[in-house]
């Protein structure tokens, strides 16, 4: 580990909470995979170390300001043993998965400042120690700069942490079937082969082939990828590559985890190999070519032996559109069969952001108009206009997430979406009419929210009586689209009002029942007083 330097040394008077020094220094210079470190003078709460407390501001090479987000995660750092040391708190820059290097935490050439929070105010969101002391003003350093290395190579970008190319540590196929593995079945449980290696390896596509294009005739990469199964078939000859696509759900400075998943059935009985090639590379670009004893084969595992017919699945071959019914009565859009492929005719709308909204408090509100998003991975987003762009939302049980504002709310996510507890864009409750004497009083119906339109009026009319309650209004308070209101409970009653119409501008607004027949939803009808 390198030794930590800095502007000043020695602990603060007075049992003040300061800081002592950091590495990098100031003005230093660091890798993409390099972390943070800053030692204060007494343990540091870690809990209160966020991106609030501790602000990156982040220019060009040559000093212009970006609108460009740090992501990473905090932790204590290390001593020379491998114990925690409290005193010390590291960031650790997230590593960038794309083939340019560009959505990691650090980016290539980019000048960072990096400003301690400090304060008394225990409203405030500062570093403090572990007994509650924020960091004092009198601390000789609130703030530092560095710079991110140049370069498009990893060599170039990312420290080379470990000596040599990447090694496999381990090898877990599952599921098992006593000593043999299953052959993939589309109606059983999927077969995996979890790869570990010692090191975190470069991200680009031409080492680790993620996201693959899944088209027949563009097998020739996915073929020759570095990390792959093969097996040698009786009949069609050895080293037979078997179709299947990767996932690397780890990728940090302790290592990664590459998950290969067969694209469809094993070969029946047979022996299959686990291929890492020796031209995989770790994140800095070193592999293993020049290693004479090197073994590309680091695991094998037999299939079952199942020599009966089997069948698992219904081929449905997409060579034309012969057999689709393009007149379906069906609102959703109508696929695309072209060149042997079934695929939707549109594309996804979100972008490949890294954020993760995953709400910690018991209700969260978000204002479609404008509002500030607490990111559990970042610093809060600010969002104009109520497009939400994520990689996943994470709504814990309990947790409320409710819509307001006058646009629509639209959540975009390239990830994974969990919803256990409530996300909610539903309007008010109208007024009741609770005074004596009052019933002929027309009463204001629920405001619609997220571009919803407003419910009726109960009563509506003032000098007669009213035989049902003023319909509701559609989105952007349409006159058409509102649910109807609701009729008299009896003569001397009062109408209730309907309820507005929802909006939706972008995605499917359609359920569909249990028959599969698709409904669009429209405000609900006002129910008797």
């Amino acid at each position: 580990m390198a030794p930590l330097v800095g502007c000043s040394k020695g602990s603060g008077s007075g049992g003040a909470f300061v800081v002592l020094d950091v590495d990098p220094p100031h003005n230093g210079i660091v890798f993409l995979n390099q972390s943070l470190k800053i030692r204060f003078s007494s343990p540091v709460d870690l809990a209160t170390a966020n991106f609030n407390s501790v602000a990156f501001f982040v220019q060009d090479a040559v000093g212009r300001q970006l609108s460009e987000f740090v992501v990473g995660s905090f932790r204590h750092g290390e001593t020379a043993g491998g114990g925690t040391d409290p005193r010390v708190l590291e960031f650790l820059p997230r590593l960038a998965t794309d083939d340019r290097f560009l959505n990691g935490g650090f980016k290539p050439a980019r000048r960072y400042k990096v400003v301690l929070i400090s304060g008394a105010n225990k409203s405030q969101p500062v570093l403090r120690d572990v007994v509650g002391h924020s960091l004092s003003d009198d601390s000789r350093i609130k703030s530092f700069e560095f710079r991110s290395v140049s370069g498009s190579t990893p060599a170039e970008l990312f420290l080379d942490r470990v000596m040599g190319g990447p090694r496999v540590t381990s090898v877990d196929v599952t599921p098992q079937v006593g000593a043999r593995v299953g052959l993939n079945a589309l109606g059983g449980a999927p077969v995996e082969v979890a790869i570990e290696f010692n090191q975190p390896l470069n991200p680009h596509s031409s080492n680790v082939l993620l996201n693959a294009d899944p088209d027949p005739r563009r097998v020739a990469r996915r073929r020759n990828a570095r990390i792959r199964l093969e097996y040698d078939d009786p009949e069609l000859g050895k080293r037979r590559w078997i179709p299947a696509l990767l996932d690397m759900p780890r990728n940090d400075r302790t290592g990664a985890t590459v998950i290969v998943r067969p694209d469809g059935v094993l070969p029946n009985d047979a022996a299959i190999r686990v291929v890492v090639e020796n031209d995989l590379e770790d994140l800095a670009g070193g592999h293993n070519r020049s290693e004479p004893l090197y073994e590309r084969v680091v695991a094998t595992f037999t299939t079952l032996a199942a020599h009966d017919a089997q069948f698992d699945a219904v081929v449905l071959a997409f060579e034309n559109a012969d057999l689709a019914d393009l007149d379906a009565p069906f609102r959703d859009p109508v696929a695309d069969i072209k060149n042997g492929l079934l695929q939707a005719t549109f594309d996804f709308e979100g972008d490949l952001v890294p954020w993760t909204f995953h709400p910690t408090t018991r209700d969260v509100v978000l204002n479609t108009d404008i509002t500030q998003v607490p990111i559990s991975n970042g610093p809060p987003l600010k969002v104009v206009g109520g497009v939400f762009r994520f990689h996943d939302v994470i709504i814990d049980k309990g947790k409320i997430v409710r819509g307001t504002g006058t646009n629509p709310m639209v959540i975009l996510c390239s990830g994974s979406v969990r919803v256990d507890g409530t996300l909610s864009v539903s309007g008010s409750t109208g007024s009741a009419s609770s005074s004596f004497r009052t019933a002929y009083i027309p009463v204001a119906g629920g405001a619609g929210v997220c571009g919803g339109g407003h419910g009726g009026k109960g009563s509506p009319s003032a000098v007669t009586s009213s035989p049902r309650g003023e319909a509701g209004f559609g989105p952007f308070g349409r006159r058409t689209g509102g649910g109807e209101g609701g009729r008299l409970a009896c003569q001397n009653g009062q109408g209730s009002g309907g309820g507005g119409g929802g909006a939706a501008t972008q995605g499917d607004p359609d359920y569909y029942d249990q028959k599969g027949v698709p409904y669009n939803g429209t405000g609900g009808s006002g129910g008797p007083a």
